[in-house]
C-alpha cells in the first residue's frame, strides 16, 4: 500500500503534462480546422466575387459588340449614302473618267457603256468613305470623354423583389474601349476626286471589356478581349454581310412612302407665312399654312372683321398687324416675339413694309387669306403663283396696298376675291403674248340661301384698279351693298352679282334714278323688282315679256310682311332710306334669288343704263376685264368676249357691259358644280396635314394636331420628343433641328449653330420649330421649314423643297425619321440602290475571337 501512494505521488506530474498535452493538441486541432475552413469560405468569395467581374467584363463586351454593330450599320449607309452624292455630282459635272463608262447625253436616258468598271468605280469610292468614317468614329469615341473612353465606367445591375419591394442589386461595372484597328496593306481613294489621302482597309477591330467589382476593400477585375470583322463583300459563299455598295440606277424605291408632311412641302406654318421688305423666292415645293382667322370670343367666325385681322399668306405688314396678339403665337404678337429670340431687332421699326412672293412651281393654299397688306409705287408688293394652283378663302389687296401686282393662275376661293385698294393689278391666268395662258378662277361657296350669304364666293374691285381674268369664271356668290342694310335685321344687302366694279356705286346709281319722273306704266321703274322668268326667255336676251311685274298690291303685301320698306310709283325716295327695292332679299330675308336678281340687273342694264353716260360710270364695268380664247376655223385664236368661258350665279359687270346667267357664259350650272366639287377635294387633300374633311377648311382653327408627345394612341404628323432642340449635323452636312421654341434662320446658321453651305450657297435640312421660324435676309434653304407658329421672312429669301435632302437626311440620321414617326431604312436615293445578299438576323459585324486576357 505503501508503495502503491508513493508510486501515485511520483506520477502526478507526468498525468497533468499529459492533459495538458491533449488538451493543446486537440485546441491546435481545433483551430486548424477553424483556419481552414475560414480560408476555404473566404477562397469561395474571393471566387464569387472575381466570376461577378467575369459577369461584368462579358456584359460590356456585349454591349460593344451591339454598339459596335449598331455604329457599322450605320456607318455603311452613311457611306453609301455619301459615295452615291460625290458620284452623282461627278456624272453631272460630266468628269472625263466617265467618258468611255457612260453616255449622259440624254439626262432623261443615262446608258451604262462598260458597267464592270462603273462598279469598280463605285465600290472603290465607298470602300473609301466606309472605311474612312470608321476610323473618324474610333477617334471620336475614344477621346477623352467619349462613351468608349476607358476611364468611364458603365454600371452592371438587376433587380429582386424582397417583400413585395422591388430592390437594386449592383453587380459591379465595366469599361470598354476599341484597343486598335487591323489595318491591311490595301488601301483605297476617290477615283473621282482628288482626295489628299487614302482610307486603309480594316480587316478587324479589337475591343477590350474590363468587368470590375467591388467587395469592401478589395477589387476585382477581369477583362475580355473579342475582335470583330467588318466584312463588306460574302467569303467563300458565306453571305452573312451584305453588300452595300451602290450602283446607277433611275429607280427610285419607296418613294411614295415617305409622310406626306414631307412631300413636295417647302413651307408649312400652322398659323401665318409672312414676306416683308424683300422678296421671298419658293423655288420648288407647295407653301401651305392655315392661317389666323379672327374670332367672336375665340369660337365662331367674325365675318365682319376688317381684312388685316386675317393671316394666311402676308405680303407685306403694317402698324397694327406686327402689334395683333392674335396673328401672333402664345399669346405674344409677332414684334414682340421677334424681339425676344433676336435681340438685335428691338430697334427696328416695325411699321409699314411692303413684301413680296414668287411661288415658281408650287401650289399656295391656306384657309385664310392671301393678300398684300401694305405697298407702294416706289416698292410695291407682288404675289406671283403662275405655275402652281391658288386655294385660300380670299385672295385680297387690302385698302393700304396701293400699286399692288398680284399674278395667279388658277385661283380656288371659299370667300371673295376683292381689291381695296388703287392702281392695283391683279391677273388670273397670262396677259403677255398673242395667246397667253388661260387661267381659272372657281368659287368654292354657291350663293344661295341655303349655304348662306357671309360666306358666298364673289369678285369686288373697290378701288381704282384692274382686274384681268385670262380664261374660265365659275362663281356662286354674289356681292352685297357694303354700306346699306336692311331695315329689319341691319344686315348687308346682296346685290345678285357675282362680279362687281364697286360694293356701293350700283346701288347710288338706283338712288339716283329714283329721283327720274316716270313719264308712263310702259317704262319700267328701276326701283320696283321684276321677276325674271327663265321659262318664257328661249334665246338668253331678256325683254319687257321676259319679267313679271310685282307691282300689284298682293305681291307688294309679300315686300311688306317679310319686313321691307315699298315704294309704290307715286311715293317719293326718302333720302335716308336704302335704295333697295331693285335689289330684294337680305341674308335673312330672301324673296328672290340670286338668279332672279341677276336677270333683272342685265335687263335694267341693257334697257335704261348702258348708253347713258351717267348711270355707265356708276358701273366702271371697263376695270374689270374676262376673255378667253377660241379657235377660229383656220386655227388661229381669237379673244372672246362675246360670252364668259363658265358660269355665275350672278351678274357679272365686265368688259364694258354685264353679262347675265342666261345666255352670258359658255356653261351651265351642272358644270359650276362639277368644278366646285372636283377643285373641293383637291383642297382638302392640300389642307390634309390641318383638315380631314372640306367642311373644316371653313372653322377658325384647324381640325387636326401635328404632333404629339409620345403618349397618343394614334402618332400625329411630328414627334416633337425627338432630339429636342438639339441640331443635328449629319456627315453630308445635312441638319434637322427639332425646336421647343423659336428659330432663326440665316444663310449660313441656324439659332447660331455653323452650318455647311453646298457650293450653291445653300444650307440644307429639315426645321421643325414648336414656335415661329424668322428667316433673315439673305438665306439661301433646301428642305422642309415647319413651324406651329409663323414663319416670317425679314428680307428676300430663296426657299426650295429639296427631296435630295430629305432623302439623305432620313438615310443618315434614324432619329430625322423618327420626328415624322417614319423608318428611314427604306429610302434609297435616286440614283443607287443597295445590292444586298442579306439573311435572317444578319449582322454588319463578324465575331472572330473571344477570350479573357489574363
Amino acid at each position: 500500500m505503501c508503495k502503491m501512494r508513493v508510486f501515485l505521488k511520483k506520477c502526478n506530474g507526468s498525468t497533468l503534462a499529459m492533459v495538458l498535452f491533449l488538451v493543446f493538441v486537440l485546441s491546435a486541432t481545433a483551430l486548424a480546422v477553424m483556419a481552414l475552413t475560414g480560408s476555404e469560405l473566404i477562397l469561395s468569395t474571393v471566387t464569387s466575387d472575381r466570376s461577378k467581374a467575369l459577369f461584368a467584363a462579358q456584359a460590356g463586351a456585349e454591349k460593344a459588340a451591339q454598339r459596335l454593330d449598331t455604329e457599322v450599320g450605320r456607318i455603311q449607309d452613311s457611306a453609301r449614302v455619301t459615295s452615291s452624292e460625290v458620284i452623282k455630282k461627278a456624272i453631272d459635272k460630266k468628269l472625263p473618267v466617265f467618258n468611255e463608262i457612260i453616255d449622259t447625253t440624254d439626262p432623261n436616258n443615262i446608258k451604262v457603256l462598260n458597267e464592270k468598271e462603273l462598279n469598280n468605280i463605285y465600290e472603290s469610292e465607298y470602300k473609301y468613305q466606309f472605311f474612312k468614317m470608321v476610323m473618324e468614329w474610333i477617334n471620336e469615341q475614344t477621346a477623352a470623354g467619349g462613351e468608349w473612353d476607358s476611364t468611364i465606367p458603365h454600371g452592371v445591375q438587376h433587380v429582386v423583389t424582397k417583400e413585395g419591394k422591388n430592390v437594386t442589386i449592383n453587380d459591379g461595372s465595366f469599361n470598354y474601349s476599341v484597343i486598335r484597328p487591323n489595318p491591311t496593306k490595301k488601301t483605297y481613294s476617290s477615283k473621282v476626286n482628288s482626295y489628299t489621302h487614302e482610307a486603309n482597309e480594316i480587316s478587324s477591330i479589337t475591343v477590350k471589356s474590363t468587368g470590375e467589382y467591388k467587395s469592401g476593400k478589395h477589387a476585382y477585375k477581369r477583362s475580355i478581349s473579342a475582335e470583330f470583322s467588318l466584312l463588306t463583300e460574302s467569303v467563300n459563299d458565306n453571305s452573312e454581310i451584305p453588300i452595300i455598295y451602290s450602283k446607277l440606277t433611275k429607280v427610285k424605291v419607296n418613294k411614295d412612302n415617305k409622310p406626306e408632311i414631307l412631300k413636295n412641302k417647302a413651307v408649312v406654318s400652322r398659323k401665318n407665312i409672312i414676306s416683308v421688305n424683300g422678296t421671298v423666292n419658293i423655288e420648288k415645293g407647295n407653301a401651305i399654312c392655315f392661317g389666323t382667322i379672327p374670332t367672336l370670343n375665340g369660337t365662331g367666325i367674325n365675318y365682319s372683321a376688317d381684312g388685316y385681322k386675317y393671316g394666311g399668306f402676308m405680303a407685306g405688314m403694317t402698324r397694327d398687324t406686327w402689334n395683333d396678339i392674335n396673328l401672333g403665337h402664345n399669346n405674344k404678337s409677332i414684334k414682340d416675339s421677334i424681339i425676344e429670340t433676336i435681340p438685335g431687332m428691338y430697334d427696328y421699326d416695325f411699321t409699314n413694309f411692303p413684301g413680296s412672293f414668287n411661288i415658281q412651281a408650287g401650289d399656295a393654299v391656306t384657309a385664310a387669306y392671301i393678300h398684300t397688306l401694305y405697298s407702294n409705287a416706289n416698292s410695291p408688293s407682288k404675289i406671283n403663283i403662275q405655275k402652281g394652283d391658288v386655294f385660300a378663302r380670299s385672295v385680297k389687296v387690302e385698302n393700304k396696298a396701293h400699286s399692288s401686282e398680284v399674278n395667279l393662275k388658277n385661283v380656288f376661293l371659299t370667300d371673295d376675291l376683292r381689291i381695296d385698294s388703287n392702281n392695283s393689278t391683279v391677273n388670273i391666268g397670262e396677259w403677255e403674248g398673242e395667246k397667253a395662258g388661260e387661267g381659272m378662277l372657281v368659287g368654292l361657296n354657291p350663293g344661295d340661301s341655303a349655304s348662306g350669304y357671309d360666306t358666298s364666293s364673289a369678285v369686288i374691285v373697290s378701288g381704282d384698279s384692274n382686274l384681268n381674268i385670262n380664261g374660265s369664271l365659275y362663281i356662286g356668290g354674289t356681292t352685297y351693298f357694303n354700306e346699306y342694310t336692311s331695315i329689319t335685321d341691319n344686315k348687308m344687302y346682296f346685290s345678285g352679282i357675282s362680279v362687281l366694279k364697286s360694293g356701293s356705286l350700283p346701288a347710288e346709281a338706283f338712288r339716283v334714278w329714283d329721283d327720274i319722273e316716270i313719264p308712263s306704266k310702259e317704262v319700267y321703274p328701276g326701283n320696283v323688282f321684276y321677276l325674271y322668268d327663265k321659262y318664257r326667255d328661249t334665246n338668253g336676251i331678256p325683254d319687257a315679256d321676259d319679267y313679271i311685274n310685282v307691282n300689284d298690291p298682293m305681291e307688294q303685301q309679300k315686300l311688306i310682311s317679310a319686313g321691307f320698306k315699298y315704294k309704290s310709283e307715286s311715293e317719293s325716295q326718302p333720302d335716308d332710306s336704302p335704295p333697295v327695292q331693285m335689289m330684294m332679299g337680305s341674308q335673312s330675308n330672301s324673296l328672290f334669288n340670286i338668279l332672279d336678281r341677276a336677270m333683272h340687273f342685265k335687263w335694267v342694264w341693257d334697257a335704261f343704263w348702258k348708253d347713258d353716260i351717267g348711270y355707265y360710270s356708276y358701273l366702271n364695268s371697263g376695270d374689270i376685264k374676262i376673255v378667253h380664247y377660241e379657235k377660229a376655223d383656220d386655227g388661229k385664236y381669237f379673244k372672246n368676249t362675246g360670252k364668259i368661258k363658265g358660269w355665275c350665279f350672278g351678274a357679272v359687270a365686265a368688259n364694258d357691259t354685264v353679262y347675265g346667267p342666261y345666255g352670258g357664259f359658255t356653261e351651265d350650272d351642272g358644270k359650276y358644280y362639277i368644278e366646285k366639287g372636283m377643285r373641293s377635294v383637291v383642297y382638302r387633300n392640300n389642307m390634309s396635314i390641318f383638315v380631314q374633311e372640306f367642311g373644316q377648311v371653313m372653322d377658325a382653327k384647324p381640325a387636326k394636331s401635328l404632333t404629339d408627345d409620345g403618349n397618343a394612341k394614334t402618332a400625329g404628323l411630328i414627334n416633337k420628343l425627338i432630339r429636342w432642340d438639339e441640331t443635328v449635323v449629319s456627315k453630308s452636312g445635312l441638319f434637322f433641328l427639332n425646336s421647343s421654341g423659336n428659330v432663326v434662320l440665316s444663310s449660313s446658321k441656324v439659332n447660331g449653330v455653323d452650318i455647311l453651305q453646298d457650293d450653291d450657297g445653300y444650307v440644307r435640312g429639315i426645321i421643325y420649330s414648336a414656335g415661329d421660324i424668322y428667316v433673315e435676309a439673305g438665306t439661301k434653304f433646301k428642305g422642309i421649314l415647319i413651324a406651329e407658329g409663323n414663319i416670317v421672312f425679314l428680307g428676300g429669301a430663296d426657299i426650295s423643297y429639296d427631296e435630295n435632302t430629305v432623302d439623305i437626311l432620313l438615310s443618315e440620321e434614324p432619329d430625322a425619321g423618327r420626328l415624322f414617326n417614319y423608318s428611314a431604312s427604306e429610302i434609297v436615293l435616286s440614283n443607287s440602290s443597295i445590292k444586298t445578299i442579306k439573311k435572317p438576323n444578319v449582322k454588319n459585324i463578324k465575331i472572330t475571337s473571344w477570350k479573357e486576357e489574363k
